[in-house]
């Protein structure tokens, strides 16, 4: 039991703990039907590890939020409306002095605010798409998060949707690839050595 406990430390030091980001825990905070609820509910006794998962996933997002800020700044805008205010000045030295530039009114402020919550939207909202979406969304929710993003959740987080394009392929175990390299290994021997790739695929399923 000692031994397992060392090995899975050591696992996890390696995979979450050292990097200055974890890509595993954002590639799984993506999965839409887990996000960073999972991490507080499976390691719940190692805090350390799920507030590294969740320190992760919220960096890599300011990133984003930054580059998408970034994009806007460099969009090419009409020339500002400007609202005069009357004046009966002969010179209308008054009436310049008093134009205001509509766009300065927009409020940026907002926008980051809304850019920024984004995020906390998409790992909050976990519990309230289970249990009030449709049974198509709550069947893409469990089997095919991919499928998810396109459908529902590139309108609903758009920037989150932009991490989940980069990070969600990356897989969260390796699991599978070394069942199917094991499996590979006892198919092909070397008595047969020449099997075709047709004839693998067929009996690796």
């Amino acid at each position: 039991m000692a031994f397992g406990k060392a090995k899975l430390d050591h696992y996890f030091d390696t995979l979450l703990l050292k990097p200055d980001v974890s890509l595993y825990a954002i590639a799984t905070a993506l999965n839409p039907k887990l996000r960073v609820a999972w991490f507080k509910t499976q390691w719940k006794r190692f805090p350390t590890w799920y507030k590294k998962a969740e320190a992760s996933i919220r960096k890599v997002y300011k990133q984003y939020v930054d580059e998408d800020e970034a994009e806007e700044d460099h969009v090419s805008f009409e020339p500002p409306t400007r609202r005069k205010v009357p004046s009966s000045s002969r010179d209308g030295l008054y009436e310049r002095s008093m134009e205001v530039d509509l766009h300065l009114l927009t409020n940026a402020k907002s926008k980051r605010q809304k850019r920024t919550h984004q995020l906390d939207d998409y790992l909050d909202s976990l519990a309230f798409e289970h249990a009030t979406t449709s049974k198509h969304e709550q069947r893409l929710l469990k089997d095919e998060p991919w499928a998810w993003w396109l459908q529902y959740g590139r309108t609903r987080y758009p920037i989150v949707f932009q991490m989940a394009c980069d990070y969600l392929s990356i897989p969260s175990t390796s699991c599978g690839c070394e069942r199917a390299f094991s499996k590979a290994r006892r198919t092909i021997t070397c008595d047969r050595n020449k099997l075709g790739a047709a004839t693998i695929t067929s009996i690796q399923r």
